[in-house]
């Protein structure tokens, strides 16, 4: 049995593919990658959980080495197999269903030769990327927009995989009252997966199943409490939904249970507070107690996906309690809770980074989230390299995961007690962030990009030393007319001036967090882990803050001669 409190309130997890314990960068080695673990987070929306129903196992088999040659994506709306296909039968398919709704497929002893990334235009599939993750095994990855059962099989020759999303029939709809809840049961071929979406400024809640079809629309007249009007009908070929009218908004939870999903609808806790069409949230003052927009404290959880108002003294009274459910691009909800230090805290749960204008007239406080780019003229985003499970090099006594946060952490307090530049990060603690994911999340939000790693040399190297910035040519440096080697230039000579360290000058590489990037992007090694006189300066608090400083400088003389263009 599976509970999901306030509509799918769930942990996500980072999949994809992350760079960890590496030799001879200088020389040219390609990123080795680990698979973050299913518990550590991302930067994305709570979504609906997929379900994996495959009944076959995959089975190994002794075969020759082999690549991936293609994938078939579904030409026609109504079919959901996406095939892929191999030069010779694959030995071995490993899958993993992380909890970001990401399908995770390693075809062992296999060449990957499909393209990068695939963009899909499917009502459950947002895309599909492939890579190498080792020598060894290839790897695809389905990146989904929404919940979906679905299964994984081999052809009878293993030269090719299906990933079958399963279309489901709703054949049941069932609704009953249990004192002041309403219950919704709705049961299908399959157990259905819900999307639920209410109407903004309506009492109007949308609760849609991907892939499904709805054996018999109708229109029902309810006696329950709070719905009363639930509509089952087909949106378009392939999404069954149920529109519900209640008498207010409504609190939601949602339970599965064998091929049935209960929704479960209950009055509202909370009052006094609007979030409107034009995505404002509108928070009425309590006449008795009033409080002005400056009384507001904020918190910025980014890297967890929440932002916090704060309101000094306790309006549970007034405002309520509990989650204010919106379900929009933007948020998921809004939570009303009071501490045990007596303030109230409204928490919006983010689908993406987020920044927030406020201002307030006699009657209303409001609150309107925005892209950052539309609150901050210059943005920079930090990028301490591996963490979590992937710990980087590691070599007289010092881990380089450890010591890139600590750099990158030392720098954010600069920039932010400076106040000029906005700066955002990748991470602010231990964890593995997906790779992949980096380069877009910054390029979305940020305006330029530095990667903070340390470097080693294998084969018993422990003399090479020094500091060298990494770049890549966009396509788009004309546009922006400034170029990331514009930067690196800046960044190499700061580096070895200001630590007094050796120069191994500016390169040139397709690292996947500065070639994936659309704004200037740069990965600084700042020193060596395998040279003992180096690793001992490393090792040092104050020559960390020295690098800092050192990166603080350069971030400041970039934005002095670069205007972002957006």
């Amino acid at each position: 049995m599976q509970i999901i409190k306030r509509f799918l309130s769930s942990a996500l997890a980072a999949v994809m593919i992350i760079y960890g314990n590496y030799t001879a960068r200088a020389a040219g080695a390609d990123e080795e990658y680990v698979i973050p673990e299913d518990s550590e987070s991302a930067y994305s929306a709570n979504i609906s959980k997929a379900r994996d129903i495959s009944q076959a196992p995959l089975t190994e088999q002794d075969h020759p080495d082999t690549r991936t040659t293609r994938i078939d994506i579904p030409a026609i709306s109504g079919d959901h197999d996406f095939v892929i296909h191999f030069a010779a039968s694959i030995r071995k398919v490993e899958k993993q269903l992380m909890a970001d709704n990401r399908i995770v497929l390693d075809f062992s002893t296999a060449v990957n030769g499909l393209e990068d990334q695939y963009n899909v235009d499917d009502p459950v599939v947002q895309r599909i990327r492939t890579g190498q993750l080792n020598a060894e095994t290839a790897r695809v990855v389905f990146d989904l927009k929404v919940g979906a059962s679905f299964t994984v099989s081999l052809s009878e020759d293993r030269r090719s995989l299906t990933v079958r999303f399963i279309k489901n029939t709703i054949t049941r709809v069932y609704f009953h009252g249990e004192g002041n809840t309403d219950i919704i049961e709705i049961t299908g071929e399959y157990c259905p997966i819900l999307s639920i979406t209410p109407v903004v400024g309506t009492n109007q809640i949308m609760v849609d199943m991907p892939i499904s079809t709805m054996a018999h629309p109708a229109r029902y007249i309810t006696d329950m409490n709070f719905v009363k009007i639930v509509h089952a009908s087909q949106s378009d070929i392939n999404t069954a939904r149920l529109a519900l009218e209640s008498y207010g908004m409504a609190g939601i939870s949602v339970e599965y249970i064998g091929n049935t999903v209960i929704l479960r609808l209950s009055p509202s806790t909370y009052s006094n507070i609007y979030y409107t069409g034009d995505k404002t949230l509108s928070l009425k003052k309590d006449p008795n107690y009033p409080i002005s927009a400056n009384d507001l404290l904020r918190e910025d959880h980014y890297a967890s996906g929440r932002f916090v108002f704060i309101l000094p003294g306790q309006y549970n009274g007034w405002l309520g309690w509990g989650e204010y459910y919106i379900n929009d691009e933007f948020l998921n909800g809004v939570i009303i809770e009071t501490g045990g230090d007596g303030a109230t805290r409204l928490v919006f749960e983010q689908k993406r980074v987020l920044a927030y204008n406020f201002w307030e007239d006699a009657e209303y406080i409001y609150i309107k989230p925005v892209h950052p780019k539309e609150k901050y003229d210059k943005i920079v985003i930090l990028d301490p390299g591996h963490g979590g499970n992937a710990p980087g090099a590691a070599a007289n006594g010092l881990v380089e995961k450890n010591l890139n946060l600590d750099v990158c952490n030392r720098l954010i307090n600069l920039i932010e007690r400076d106040g000029r530049v906005k700066v955002y990060a990748t991470r602010i603690t231990d964890r593995n962030v997906d790779l992949y994911d980096r380069p877009v999340w910054a390029s979305d939000i940020g305006d330029i990009f530095i990667s903070v790693h340390m470097n080693a040399m294998g084969g018993g190297n422990t003399w090479s030393n020094g500091a060298e910035v990494y770049w890549y040519p966009h396509s788009n440096d004309s546009r922006l007319g400034y170029s990331s080697r514009d930067m690196a230039e800046i960044f190499q000579r700061n580096l070895v001036n200001d630590l007094g360290t050796r120069d191994l000058g500016i390169k040139s590489n397709r690292f996947v967090v500065i070639k994936d990037t659309t704004i200037p992007a740069i990965l600084c090694e700042i020193g060596f882990l395998t040279n003992p006189a180096e690793a001992a300066r490393l090792g040092t608090a104050s020559f960390r803050q020295s690098t800092a400083e050192s990166l603080y400088g350069s971030i400041s003389e970039v934005f002095a001669a670069y205007t972002p263009q957006r």
